[in-house]
């Protein structure tokens, strides 16, 4: 069962070139978007056909593992993938996927044609001059240099998540403030992150080529856009290749990541570089039910304050 539609076609090539060598038949079997990768795999469970090896969220994996996963603890490549393992009381039942990272890819030409100038990643270390950098580019002819995404899946795992994992930027450490938030030991209201996580998807949303309508936005179209030149930015991570790719992006041309810049302080890490894990690491049903509120949040259907408050109902529906 796949999760990442942009390998679907990859895992389909590689599961054909499998059957031929082996004998063995392959079926690759999408989750469509939108739809929930717990779901789906529990309804194949319940259905008698569950799949032979799945793609899941990390805490898919915590929640179907031990009653449904192969013990995977004493094969010998987990000493090879230590820190990347996801170990439940003790024991490991899946393997790593891939690091993937994410943040704002930059197109290096764009950017240098429309200043006239070298860029050098390394001169952006905070939101501040980020912004200034947004604002020379419009006025160098770039109308709206962003290209922000609508799916629920980017605005409420790859957006969103950054107010967990930035907590101070360790695995440990973002389970903790998850399990505060969980347990109401910390409110949403009273957590920064939230706030300069805001300040930031703010910046996007104003400088978004598709402000006039952020819902409508294609996500092929903006990878186009990148590539031509429209915008200079595109939230997303390294998994975009593929769509960059299609849109006539050339392995020699120089693109590249700057960080989600949350603050003005040049020395905060989240500044300093860009947010990497094992693949999938995202929340159960996390995406599925505070992406519809990073949705309304970017067309402008909501507040912060109602943002904050759809945050911290999700978190009191877990405890």
């Amino acid at each position: 069962m796949n999760t990442k539609a942009e390998i679907q076609v990859a895992l389909e090539k590689m599961g054909a070139a499998f059957e031929e060598k082996s004998g063995v038949h392959v079926e690759v079997m999408p989750v469509t978007d939108g739809d929930s990768p717990y779901t789906k795999m529990v309804s194949l469970y319940n259905s008698g056909n569950p799949p032979t090896l799945a793609i899941l969220d990390t805490t898919d994996v915590i929640a179907l593992a031990e009653e449904k996963a192969a013990d995977l603890t004493e094969e010998p490549w987990t000493a090879e993938a230590e820190e990347y393992l996801t170990r439940i009381n003790g024991k490991v039942y899946s393997f790593p996927l891939c690091i993937e990272g994410r943040g704002l890819i930059y197109n290096k030409k764009v950017i240098e044609g429309a200043l006239g100038e070298e860029f050098d990643p390394k001169s952006v270390t905070t939101l501040d001059e980020f912004v200034g950098l947004l604002d020379r580019l419009v006025d160098a002819g770039i109308e709206k240099p962003v290209s922000l995404a609508k799916e629920d899946w980017s605005l409420g795992a790859h957006h969103l998540q950054y107010i967990y994992e930035t907590y101070d930027g360790t695995s440990e450490g973002a389970a903790k403030i998850i399990e505060e938030l969980k347990n109401g030991d910390l409110k949403v209201e009273s957590y920064d992150r939230v706030y300069e996580l805001l300040d930031m998807f703010d910046v996007l949303k104003k400088y978004n080529v598709a402000k006039g309508d952020p819902l409508g936005a294609d996500y092929d179209e903006m990878a186009i856009d990148l590539a031509d030149g429209k915008t200079a930015f595109w939230f997303n991570g390294n998994w975009a290749w593929p769509n960059l790719e299609e849109a006539g992006a050339e392995t020699e041309d120089e693109y590249g990541f700057l960080p989600y810049f949350m603050n003005n302080d040049p020395d905060d890490f989240v500044n300093c570089r860009i947010q990497a894990s094992p693949s999938k690491q995202v929340m159960n049903d996390h995406w599925s039910t505070l992406g519809s509120a990073m949705q309304k949040y970017l067309a402008g259907r909501s507040d912060r304050e109602e943002l904050i408050e759809s945050i911290q109902d999700y978190w009191d529906e877990q405890e």
